[in-house]
């Protein structure tokens, strides 16, 4: 293999017989990152309208409590009229003038666990993305080191100088090697960053779910506001982490 420029009917088509495994890997897993993208969006804005409507029912569920005071939060939560003052929530979370609180509390959490479910599938991708930039970036970088090297050394024989043909071409050749070195930090801390993100948001999630575990039909208001104010803590981190990221996406 030579540092001189490739002719332009073969840019492509060069096969060097000792990256043939790291080549194959590296078109297979090229398109991992762009594949990804779309679906994201996609995930996240579902996620940020499903978020606002669960704070909505958050808050205004706060605002009945305040209303009310203690005695009138004893009831059991399918007395709320969750179409009524104050909550005007018809349309949001599917809530119609026959939906239960309860229906509502199931749907949340369902909706909860969906999402914890997808978060965690992106993470697991975002470290497949991770090990291939690990593997298949450093194998390259070391190649282009040693052929560096060799290319120098062939052309420096018996203390000869370079001729300015060859010092161009190890320039180009150090310049590539750089904005390799350059990708490979950024692809690595990008594809780590995003899992990290991912995989926060799959426990945030499973947090917030795992507060409304004891509310039941039988449950009383003050009980349902308690949960859903400790499951609102999660999800009002998970929402300002999701719009930072969606800001990048």
């Amino acid at each position: 293999m030579d540092l001189g420029l490739v002719p332009a009917h073969e840019v492509g088509k060069y096969r060097e017989p000792a990256l043939t495994r790291t080549t194959e890997r590296a078109r297979q897993d090229m398109s991992r990152w762009p594949d990804m993208v779309k679906p994201m969006r996609q995930l996240h804005q579902d996620f940020a309208l499903f978020i606002r409507e669960t704070n909505r029912f958050v808050s205004q569920l706060d605002v009945y409590q305040q209303l009310k005071g203690r005695k009138g939060t004893r009831d059991h939560l399918d007395t709320l009229a969750l179409h009524l003052d104050p909550f005007n929530l018809t349309g949001k979370l599917g809530i119609s003038p026959s939906t239960k609180t309860s229906e509502v509390v199931a749907l949340v959490r369902q909706k909860l666990q969906d999402f914890e479910g997808l978060f965690s599938v992106k993470a697991t991708e975002m470290e497949l993305i991770r090990l291939s930039v690990h593997e298949v970036i450093p194998r390259f970088i070391d190649f282009m080191n040693l052929r560096i090297v060799e290319h120098e050394a062939k052309h420096r024989r018996n203390n000869q100088q370079l001729s300015a043909t060859v010092l161009d071409e190890l320039a180009t050749a150090r310049s590539k090697l750089r904005w390799s070195e350059k990708q490979y930090l950024y692809g690595l801390q990008a594809a780590s960053n995003m899992g990290t993100y991912c995989s926060r948001m799959a426990d945030l999630l499973q947090y917030a779910r795992t507060e409304l575990d004891g509310i039941n039909g039988r449950s009383s208001v003050a009980m349902l506001a308690l949960s859903t104010g400790l499951m609102g803590a999660r999800t009002n981190e998970a929402e300002s982490l999701a719009k930072r990221v969606w800001e990048m996406l």
